[in-house]
Parts: structure tokens; sequence; C-alpha cells
């Protein structure tokens, strides 16, 4: 044994300084490194990217919701490029309590094709109340085309009296400008504006038919119904192009235009092409809230096995009988276009009880599901956990939790149930996974974490060191995500006026 004296002591004094000085300064380098990471990645968010990376990023911290983010949002609207000034003004009103759209903002950008961008994009976002939409209505000196836009949410609303308005676009020589302003016209019981589609009809303006695809859109959005005669017309031309008169007859039989069910019958008993078919029962599925069962009768009768289901399904919708079983009949054909139905109508039409096992059947489809059809249904997995967590976060919980915990549940199915998860609105996503044992997967692990800093879960330091390394690149692959860990991240660590300040120059 060596004794210890005063010379032995030193060594052994230097040797601990030598041993501890290195890593203390290697965590100070990591530190310093995952806040330049952070940085970049926001000063990502206002650089132009040909793949769209940077729109990616934004909509990623707009999901956020965070006030602190203001300060970014506000540098965006300063932007000469047109998509950042949108998502600048949807940004800071999503920031706010009570989402409200600044309309000062909007007021002060000088191109009003740009004012109408923006305007679209937050009436698209549900971020326009009624009251603001009559404000912009009102402005002196606004361009007649935002007044346009903004009067068919004001017409859906029961709430538009300045026909004057619509009456000064009729003499526009905007093909889209003249016939939507006619189309809203003739919403408000002016029958002489629909007359004058005709001349439409019978234009040879190059940009014929892309107008007429976006009034029937646009009818088919706001239900202006009055449009539906017309829409049997395009739907009935010889000539027209398959992507126009697919959406005439799907407006047309929506709005019970007479002679639209006859037409859609005489169109599916006159084929025996398969794809045609298919296109016609999906233009009818999309509406069984709105139909009665002769079409449905039609198609559950047919050979092929998937027109017959759908068929059926659409009959249990309109009978009301054993919906959510029709419906998940459809969800096991495993038919992109008839997923996408079912799942629009679990969101948009279905009971909450119905919804519920329908979001159900998509999670748990993924399982059962051929290996070229997975990613898509992986999509559908992550979607469908989101809005069954914010339909009945209690029932959600019961259902989700098992999923996880069960080590025979596919690893991207557990990821994707975490990334919805982390999609939700609802603060308390982070209960279904309170308490589980780790992941045993690092990608599952990260996202488990993700969702714990997204929801304010205190963090120890071996997970905020974990979610150091996703912002300095270890793991997350997606862009989105990893802005998000870098956002939270200086959060936690209160560095976001600092980070904010050096990505804007201050």
């Amino acid at each position: 044994m060596v004794a210890f004296n005063r010379t032995n002591g030193l060594l052994v004094l230097v040797a601990i300084l030598i041993a501890v000085a290195p890593s203390s300064r290697a965590q100070s380098d990591k530190q310093k490194q995952t806040f330049e990471s952070a940085v970049f990645l926001l000063e990502s968010c206002s650089t132009v990217d040909r793949r769209g990376r940077h729109i990616a990023l934004i909509r990623a911290l707009r999901h956020l919701h965070d006030p602190q983010l203001k300060p970014l949002f506000a540098s965006l609207v300063q932007s000469p490029y047109t998509p950042f000034k949108v998502h600048g003004i949807l940004g800071l009103a999503e920031c706010e309590e009570d989402k409200t759209l600044d309309l000062v903002r909007i007021a002060a950008i000088d191109d009003s094709s740009e004012q109408a961008q923006i305007v679209s994009a937050a009436m698209d976002a549900k971020l326009l109340s009624d009251e603001q939409a009559q404000q912009i209505l009102d402005w002196p000196g606004i361009d007649n085309s935002i007044q346009i836009v903004v009067s068919t949410q004001l017409i859906k609303a029961g709430l538009f009296k300045q026909r004057e308005v619509l009456q000064a676009a009729t003499q526009s020589d905007n093909l889209a400008r003249k016939h939507l302003s006619l189309m809203l016209l003739g919403q408000l019981g002016d029958a002489e504006a629909l007359v004058q589609f005709g001349e439409l009809n019978q234009s040879d303006r190059r940009e014929r038919d892309q107008v007429r695809y976006m009034l029937l859109g646009t009818a088919l959005q706001f239900d202006f119904n009055t449009i539906g005669p017309w829409a049997l017309q395009v739907a009935a031309e010889p000539d027209a192009n398959r992507k126009l008169a697919t959406r005439a007859l799907k407006t047309a039989l929506r709005f019970n235009a007479p002679g639209a069910v006859e037409l859609w019958k005489q169109r599916f008993s006159s084929t025996t092409d398969l794809a045609q078919l298919m296109r016609l029962s999906l233009i009818a599925i999309q509406l069984a809230p709105w139909l009665d069962g002769q079409l449905y009768q039609i198609m559950a009768g047919h050979d092929d096995e998937r027109i017959s289901r759908l068929g059926k399904s659409a009959l249990s919708v309109v009978n009301k009988k054993n919906v959510a079983d029709g419906i998940v009949a459809v969800i096991d054909l495993d038919y992109a276009p008839a997923n996408r139905w079912a799942m629009s109508y679990a969101l948009h039409h279905a009971a909450p009880a119905d919804a519920a096992q329908i979001h159900t059947a998509f999670i748990r489809a993924y399982e059962r599901t051929a290996n070229r059809n997975r990613a898509r249904r992986l999509e559908d997995a992550v979607l469908a956990t989101q809005s069954l967590y914010e339909l009945d976060s209690t029932s959600a919980t019961a259902l989700l939790r098992p999923i996880l915990e069960d080590e025979q549940t596919p690893v991207l199915l557990t990821q994707g149930i975490l990334l919805g998860l982390i999609r939700c609105g609802v603060p308390s996503a982070h209960q279904v996974i309170n308490d589980l044992p780790p992941f045993k997967n690092d990608d599952a692990s990260q996202l488990a974490l993700l969702l714990r800093a997204r929801y304010g879960q205190g963090l120890g330091a071996d997970d905020l060191g974990e979610l150091a390394l996703m912002v300095r690149g270890g793991g997350l692959r997606k862009g989105a995500l990893r802005i998000q860990a870098a956002w939270l991240y200086l959060k936690i660590t209160n560095q976001t006026d600092a980070a904010l300040a050096q990505m804007l120059g201050e």
C-alpha cells in the first residue's frame, strides 16, 4: 500500500481535476451545440426550401399554439414571401387564447392578392369570425375580390346584406370573380343570375373548366344548393373531362337536382368498366348523409364485392342502423378511396359512439394489413388516434393503453399511436402513457418523451439530455418533430428569448 502524503494528495487532486474538467467542458459544449441546433431549426422556418421543408417546420410550430412564439410569427409577416405572411398571421391568431385574427396586420398589407390569400386561408382554418368577415367587407377601398371571398362565409351564415358588392363583381372580366358573384346572387334568390351560367358553359376561354371546377367545389363547401341544376348540365356534357364531370354529378346529387339520380343510374347500368363503376359508387357513398337508399340498393346487389359492400355500408347510414358495423366492413376492404370516406364520415357525421368504433377499427386494421399498404394504414391509425382522444379522452385512454403495453403490438403502430397523441389538441394526452414501462424501441421512447415535453410534464436530467440529443439530430428523422423538440427544450431550459433574439438578429 502506498502511504498517503502531501505529494500523493496533490497527485490525486490533479488527477481528479483532469478527469472532471473535460467532462464539465464537454457538458457545456453539448449545451451550446443544442442551443445552436435549436436556433438553426428556427432559422430554417424563414428560409425557403424547394422541397417545402420550411412550410412543414412552420406548421409544426403553429400546432404548439404557444404565445411565446409570437415574435417568430410576427417576423414572418414582414417577409416579402407570401406563404410566410400567410403562416405568420395564422400563427399569431392561433397563439391567442380566443384565436383572434389580427385584422390590422392584414389591412396593412398593400398587395390585394396577398390579402385575398390570407383571408381565404383564415377562412379555411376557421379563424375568421362572421363579425370579422363583416368588418373586412366594410373596409374602405378594399379590393372587390376580397369582398367576394368573405361574402361566401356571410351568405352561408345568413348574415349578408350588401348585394351591391356582388353586383359590381358581375361586371368583372375575371371569369372566376364574375361567376362566383353570380352564384352567390343565385343563392340569395336571384334566378336571373343563374341563367347567365349558360354563357360560361359556352365560353371558349382557356380557364373555363378550371373556373367551373372551382365553382362546384365552392358550392359543395358552403352548401350553395341553388347551383344544382347547372351542375347537372355540366355533368351531362358528353365531352366534359372526367374530373369535372365527376364533381358536377356529385354536386347535382348533393343538392337533389331533378334528373341527377336518373343520370347516375343510367351511367351505372350502361357500363361494365369496373373503374367507372367504382367512381360512381364513391360519389354515391360520399353523399349517404343526404340521399335516400335507392342508389345504394343498386350497389348492394352488384356482383363485385367492393361495390356491394360500399352499397350496404351506405344503406346502414341511410337507415341509421348498425352504422359503425357497416363502415367497419368498408375499412376491412383496405381500399384507399373508401377508407377516406369512412374517416371523413367518422370525423364529420358519425354519432360519438359510432365514431369511436370507426376510429378504433382504423387503429386495429394496421396489424392485419398487407405490407404494401401498411404505410397508408399507419397514417390512418395516426389520425384515428388523434381524433379518438379528442372525442373522448377517457375511453381513448382505456383503449390505447393496452395496445401500447402489449409487446406483440407492431413497433410502427406503437409509434403511430404516440404520434397521434402528440398531434392532439388536448393537454391531457400524455396521461395515456403515464406509468407505462419504458418503450424498448428507441424511436417510440423519443416520441413518448416528446409527448411528455409537449404537455409540460416534468423531465429529469436524463430525459432532458435525451431531448437535447433529439434537437441535435439524434433519432428523430422528421423535421417537424425535431423543431417541436427544439422549441420545447428551449422552453424547459428558459432559453426561448435568447434563441429568438439570435434568430431575429436582435
